[in-house]
């Protein structure tokens, strides 16, 4: 339940004004379950067709941040 919530928030986050926001909340659900990493590609292509380039690019770049940060800490 708590990877389901997390993946609605970062949804509507995408929808919002927060792409980075989205990014890192779909890398911590992606962190807490491999199954949640499909959703990236569309909350992606969902940024992109609403919003446009730039807030994807803001959006890719936190959420591998944020795998990166999240998985690390996790693989400790």
């Amino acid at each position: 339940m708590p990877v389901v919530a997390l993946l609605v928030l970062s949804a509507v986050l995408a929808t919002r004004a927060r792409p980075e926001w989205a990014g890192l909340v779909l890398a911590i659900a992606s962190s807490m379950k491999l199954t949640a990493l499909p959703a990236a590609a569309v909350v992606a292509v969902t940024i992109w067709v609403t919003k446009g380039g730039k807030p994807l690019g803001r959006f890719v770049g936190s959420f591998l941040v944020g795998i990166a940060v999240f998985t690390g800490l996790s693989a400790r």
